[in-house]
């Protein structure tokens, strides 16, 4: 009788650690099926917003998770982390030698513009900065998604 008992015990056992793998497997189909039927629509779009101060904007309709951000500004890099992004928030970064960059530039054109001694000015040529910026982010679901880089050479 105490090896039959024994063997029932033995029986429970195996019993519950099928049901813990069963439930396991289950929850992991279900988040395999949330992540793969799950809407989710996040774009960036960027600008600089004035002087030395770039941003990226969160334009899609769902929020962004732990979302970093990278940019590059001539060789300047600034990171930015969030833990969350919404649609219409801001990520801003400041390029300070960019900034003074450009300062220079907007002096050098003042001393310059003076017109020749035929009285023709120099034209305006804006300061290009190469510009590169890429985002990574998580979905509600866990799904990781990445925008970028994107290279650009622009002005203020």
């Amino acid at each position: 009788m105490t090896l039959i008992s024994g063997e029932i015990t033995e029986l429970r056992k195996v019993s519950v650690d099928a049901r813990e793998l069963a439930k396991e497997a289950n929850a992991t189909r279900d988040r395999q099926l949330e992540a793969l039927t799950e809407e989710h629509i996040v774009t960036w779009k960027h600008e600089w917003e004035k002087r030395g101060s770039f941003h990226v904007e969160q334009t899609g309709r769902h929020d962004a998770l732990n979302v970093r951000a990278i940019v590059f500004v001539d060789g300047e890099c600034q990171v930015s982390e969030r833990e969350r992004v919404r649609p219409g928030d801001y990520i801003r970064f400041e390029f300070p030698e960019a900034n003074l960059k450009e300062e220079a530039a907007d002096r050098a054109r003042l001393r310059d513009s003076a017109p020749d001694r035929y009285g023709i000015e120099a034209p305006y040529a804006p300061e290009l900065f190469e510009t590169s910026f890429e985002v990574h982010w998580r979905s509600a679901a866990g799904v990781q998604h990445s925008y970028g880089p994107v290279e650009t050479t622009e002005s203020y």
